[in-house]
């Protein structure tokens, strides 16, 4: 089994990972509301921001594609220790019950799993570059909402856009029975790797009790 302190700083390393990715993305989507230049016919205005968020997207795409060989040497760290960690505290209690221990998971085994984390992050990240677009789009149109108002200049509108981009950061759509559920993309990283780590290393703990005979 792992324990609470350990699984609150398992996932750190990947979510340090995805927290530089958003600022990335966050970068680009800045850069891009700034491109849209003045607020002047809507319709121009309009078609900017589509063909900004169409470029947005491919950008995106190509920045996960960039962090993709890091998140996977990560993800393999990362279970690949705590994996062995839980063997380690298994055997301690195996020992001084029945006097056996047990080995680490198998290669296969853990390939499996690893793969499997990779596939769910992967499935996470889809859905990010979608809500990217979405966040870029809704941002620009508060701009343009904001000077046609006469409420703000074109300039503080747009610098109160980048910092409602700053302050939300980059967020992420999962369902929990059929209802979605925003979480920001580190908040969702972090819950999927413990979730993840903590459920593979339960199976292991049972599968391994039976192997040894324990009657729990």
């Amino acid at each position: 089994m792992l324990s609470p302190r350990y699984l609150e700083g398992a996932a750190d390393t990947l979510v340090d990972i995805y927290s530089q990715l958003e600022t990335d993305i966050l970068r680009d989507m800045a850069r891009r509301i700034a491109k849209l230049g003045k607020v002047t016919d809507a319709t121009d205005y309009q078609a900017r921001i589509l063909a900004e968020a169409g470029g947005l997207r491919q950008n995106i795409a190509k920045i996960l594609k960039g962090y993709d060989k890091k998140i996977i040497k990560a993800v393999q760290e990362t279970y690949t220790d705590a994996l062995k960690k839980n063997t380690v505290n298994d055997n301690r209690i195996f020992k001084a019950a029945t006097g056996r221990t047990v080995s680490d998971p198998s290669a296969q085994q853990m390939l499996a799993t690893i793969q499997n984390a990779h596939n769910n992050l992967s499935r996470l990240t889809r859905t990010t570059a979608a809500t990217s677009q979405q966040q870029f789009v809704r941002q620009a149109n508060r701009v343009y909402i904001d000077v046609q108002s006469g409420a703000f200049d074109y300039d503080t509108a747009l610098k109160h856009a980048a910092d409602d981009l700053a302050t939300r950061g980059i967020t992420t759509v999962q369902y929990r029975n059929g209802i979605p559920i925003t979480r920001t993309i580190e908040a969702a990283v972090r819950m999927n790797i413990l979730t993840g780590i903590n459920h593979t290393a339960s199976t292991i703990t049972m599968s391994n009790c039976e192997e040894l005979g324990c009657d729990l």
